[in-house]
């Protein structure tokens, strides 16, 4: 029995804020999640893992169950229980990777919520504490996502609040590459280490042709023990046991960088 098969203590890295866009190829996104993914590891014998955060309009994971979105080179297994589904992908003859469903839900004050593990469309536009809770009813796990300027001015002290609320719950803050390489870590962030809250990584790939390459490129590094053959519960064992900033894997962007893709954000709008 191989170390894979065998369900003992493995290294996990995980991007924990993953998008599939319409204009992405479905190989090429897997291909650049997988290489990335390993890219960051250093070395083999490592799972790696990334959890969608699909908006309103997104449904890839479906897709991808159903065969809607499909390559000749990546094999597909959907493994089912009763926590939940994930996807099993197998990039030509890459080692797998874990794929979570999850969602992402725009809240009445303008945060950016991520629903890890639902794969049920949640309404955007209530309040952040019944988005919350919403999330936690289906059974999913929530965290507030970094984005430019959406922890400023009036969100500032929103976001400080949850935290201060939300510290001896499973609750969690989610960087992305967006922050700027050269920006420190913000003081909400380090404010909710200091409450035990766990702040991971993801890379937040935007709604553009070409930035599927971006995909696991910013990733969390996690320990803990995970069933290769139903590997959702041991997951999120590791999330709810893990506290204060994680050790992250990958790149984020460089300022330049995120002000091209802020501005080509608001001209798409």
């Amino acid at each position: 029995m191989n170390r894979e098969e065998s369900g003992s203590a493995f290294t996990l890295i995980a991007d924990m804020h993953v998008h599939f866009y319409d204009c992405y190829r479905f190989e090429d996104w897997v291909s650049f999640l997988s290489v990335n993914l390993k890219r960051g590891t250093g070395g083999e014998g490592v799972v790696r893992a990334a959890v969608l955060a699909e908006r309103d309009d997104c449904h890839s994971f479906d897709d991808i169950v159903s065969g809607k979105l499909s390559s000749k080179n990546v094999a597909v297994e959907t493994i089912d229980d009763s926590a939940g589904r994930c996807l099993k992908l197998c990039y030509m003859d890459d080692p797998p990777l874990f794929l979570f469903p999850g969602r992402q839900v725009n809240t009445s004050e303008k945060l950016e919520l991520s629903a890890w593990f639902v794969d049920t469309v949640i309404p955007s536009g209530m309040s952040a504490e019944k988005t919350i809770r919403l999330i936690r009813e289906k059974r999913g796990l929530p965290a507030i996502n970094w984005s430019p300027g959406k922890w400023m001015f009036s969100r500032r002290e929103v976001v400080r609040k949850l935290l201060d609320n939300e510290g001896q719950q499973p609750f969690f803050l989610c960087d992305t590459s967006l922050r700027p390489v050269c920006m420190p870590v913000p003081k909400l962030m380090k404010h909710a280490a200091d409450r035990g809250i766990a702040v991971v990584a993801g890379s937040d790939p935007l709604p553009f042709a070409g930035e599927e390459r971006k995909a696991g490129s910013y990733a969390t590094l996690l320990g803990g023990e995970l069933d290769a053959g139903n590997p959702l519960p041991g997951f999120i064992a590791v999330l709810n046991s893990i506290k204060g900033l994680q050790k992250n894997a990958g790149k984020r962007n460089s300022i330049l960088s995120t002000f091209i893709s802020v501005l080509r954000l608001k001209m798409a709008v």
